[in-house]
C-alpha cells in the first residue's frame, strides 16, 4: 500500500499489508488513515503503522462516512453489529436492534 501526501505527485516506499488476495475493500477516513477489510480481519494504516483493529468494526466491515462528521461501520461476520467513530480511530458499539414478528 501507498500513500501520498501532496495529492498524488510524490508517494511513500509503501508498506506490505498481509491480505490474502481476493474480497478485500478499502476504506479511507479524512485525516488519511486506511481501513482495509477482509474475510478475518479488519487492517488499519497510517502514515506510521499497520495494525488489526481489534476494538472496533469486525471483519467485513463497511465503513461509511456520515454527514456532518464521523464514520459508521456496518459489520456481519462473525456477527452482526454497528459501530460509530467521530474520528475515525476510536469506535463505540451500538446496541444492534431486535427484530420482532
Amino acid at each position: 500500500m501507498y500513500r501520498s501526501a501532496d495529492g498524488g505527485r510524490t508517494w511513500d516506499e509503501g508498506t506490505d499489508v498481509p491480505l490474502p488476495s481476493g474480497r478485500t475493500r478499502m476504506f479511507g477516513t479524512a485525516d488519511g488513515t486506511a481501513y482495509l477489510s477482509a474475510s478475518e480481519k479488519l487492517w488499519r494504516v497510517d502514515a506510521r503503522s499497520l495494525g488489526q483493529v481489534r476494538d472496533g468494526p469486525r471483519p467485513y466491515a463497511r465503513i461509511l462516512p456520515v454527514p456532518g462528521g464521523g464514520y459508521l461501520a456496518t459489520g456481519l461476520k462473525p456477527e452482526v453489529g454497528l459501530w460509530l467513530s467521530t474520528d475515525g480511530r476510536s469506535w463505540s458499539q451500538l446496541d444492534t436492534p431486535v427484530l420482532r414478528r
